[in-house]
């Protein structure tokens, strides 16, 4: 008897939308794969437990994990996610999703691209540290006191007086941190896909060397640093998907995601409606999902995508 090949781990941060969340598993709804979802700490878990009530093969982990906008939660909630799909595993890839995501391409054909790829898909953009763009340093060589509702621009207490007060002075006199010009840290989207023995690197690496996670502690935008960094100082460099140091396909810099990083006068990446169909229907072979999507404000496209590039 033939051993059955691994399936996809799709590791869904979500914070809102549990509807959409639901439809999205639907479409990638596949007996050999898997979902773990991981709701925000700070929401309400029930409407995304009756939302995938019925649904199978799908893990909603323990609500542990507070996300903040660039704070270090993302992180957190990625290794969380890891984690409890590793244990489940193996799975031949493990796919780093939010809840504003939606596939661009049908489940057969991302099943046959992830399953054969044999890489991973972590977009390295740009090296931040040493020698690198001088606009993003400020992300690590200051602290960033961003995970909590009192000093995040977007926590429920960002128009407070005094919270904004603080965050003023914050600016104003930033709190150096200590850099050696050893550390070398790139740049990249959040949302990637990564191989089973990657992934054993990952949990092992912070298992291991737990200064390695707490450098990242208190930065700004973690989340686009953290992995990134580690796959390129790591023995598995070679095997990443676009890297601007490296002979990889450049066309695609956002590796599996398609997203509107140009759009003027609008918060980007652009919330997609139907005017983007064509961007879509004409992205490249390898972006095999899209984002952001809002259930009411993407309605139309989404049911474009449904009856036009999912059959």
């Amino acid at each position: 008897m033939s051993v059955p090949s691994p399936g996809i781990a799709y590791l869904l941060i979500v914070h809102s939308q549990p509807n959409h969340l639901k439809r999205i598993i639907r479409r990638l709804a596949h007996p050999d794969d898997h979902f773990f979802v991981l709701v925000d700490k700070k929401q309400h878990a029930a409407p995304f437990q009756q939302a995938l009530s019925g649904l199978k093969n799908i893990t909603i982990l323990p609500q542990t994990t507070s996300i903040y906008w660039v704070g270090m939660g993302t992180v957190e909630a990625e290794l969380a996610l890891f984690r409890a799909a590793f244990h489940r595993g193996p799975f031949a890839h493990y796919v780093l999703m939010s809840g504003a995501d939606y596939p661009i391409k049908p489940m057969p054909y991302i099943r046959q691209f992830l399953l054969s790829a044999g890489k991973n898909f972590i977009p390295v953009h740009s090296r931040l540290h040493p020698g690198g763009e001088a606009h993003f340093t400020s992300r690590f060589t200051r602290y960033h006191f961003l995970n909590n509702d009192y000093l995040n621009p977007r926590g429920a207490y960002r128009n407070h007086r005094f919270f904004r007060q603080v965050r003023r002075l914050l600016e104003k006199y930033p709190i150096p941190r200590r850099m050696t010009r050893s550390r070398t840290i790139y740049h990249g989207p959040t949302w990637v896909s990564l191989t089973h023995s990657f992934v054993d690197y990952v949990l092992k690496t912070v298992s291991r060397q737990p200064n390695e996670l707490a450098f990242y502690r208190h930065t700004y935008c973690p989340d686009e640093m953290f992995l990134h960094s580690l796959i390129k100082e790591s023995p598995f460099a070679t095997s990443n998907y676009y890297d601007f140091e490296r002979e990889t396909d450049g066309k695609n810099w956002l590796g599996l995601f398609y997203a509107d990083w140009h759009t003027p006068d609008v918060v980007l990446p652009k919330t997609l409606d139907t005017a983007d169909f064509n961007a879509l229907k004409e992205s490249h072979p390898h972006a095999l999902f899209a984002r952001k999507f809002d259930e009411k404000a993407s309605a139309g496209l989404l049911d474009r995508i449904d009856e036009y590039l999912l059959v």
